[in-house]
């Protein structure tokens, strides 16, 4: 009897200490994939200018609106009214550099012509994407408000 009632507490001691783990392990889930310094990112942008290729020179680009959700999802919508929507990928991020890319659920973007972009800010309301090297293009987009 004595074994029995040993036993009906050890189980109801598991039973306790599991329920305890689970709900302390509940803790809000964060789907930010950016860390503090780049999560202003979010929101609704639009493009204002492309600079690169073999001139260097840039160009009026206020055709796309580009819109980054939290969770890494984005939409772009382009000058024909075309939609596209993916999501971002970071390869490698820290205090001063962001690296990622844009994954269009249907093949390549025709946006950006590299997949990996580097991501700088220009004040609190411009972007940049960088495609980086040399002939290579990188994007200035607008906060929208």
């Amino acid at each position: 009897m004595m074994l029995m009632k040993r036993s009906i507490f050890k189980n109801k001691v598991i039973v306790l200490v599991s329920l305890l783990a689970g709900l302390i392990s509940c803790e809000k889930h964060n789907d930010n994939i950016f860390n503090d310094d780049f999560k202003k990112v979010y929101g609704e942008w639009l493009s204002n200018k492309k600079c690169g290729g073999l001139s260097g020179d840039c160009y009026t680009f206020s055709s796309e609106t580009l819109n980054i959700f939290e969770n890494g999802d984005f939409e772009i919508v382009d000058q024909h009214d075309n939609y596209i929507e993916g999501h971002i990928k970071v390869i490698s991020q820290d205090l001063n550099s962001l690296k990622v890319i844009f994954d269009e659920k249907n093949g390549k973007l025709p946006l950006f012509s590299s997949d990996e972009l580097f991501l700088t800010f220009n004040g609190n309301d411009t972007v940049i994407f960088n495609e980086g090297c040399c002939d290579r293009f990188s994007f200035e987009f607008i906060r929208k408000n």
